[in-house]
């Protein structure tokens, strides 16, 4: 995915019995416009006899702060 622009992060999914990769990975872009480009070059290719399906990533939900959770309580 380097191609496409800077890695923030990834993550290799590595089975805890065969300690070989599961598959799949999680990779974070330093700009979102890269993602997007390897996005739409990449998906549905294939690579070393698989094909590469991405799924873009959706936020996670925020913690409530505490404020949030007294204003729920009163």
């Amino acid at each position: 995915f380097e191609p496409f622009g800077p890695l923030a992060e990834v993550h290799l999914s590595i089975s805890r019995e065969t300690k070989k990769p599961k598959g799949f990975a999680y990779i974070l872009f330093t700009f979102p416009e890269h993602a997007l480009k390897a996005f739409i070059d990449l998906d549905g290719t294939v690579h070393l006899g698989r094909i590469i399906h991405i799924l873009p990533a959706e936020d996670r939900p925020s913690k409530p702060n505490n404020s949030e959770l007294d204003e729920k309580t009163s």
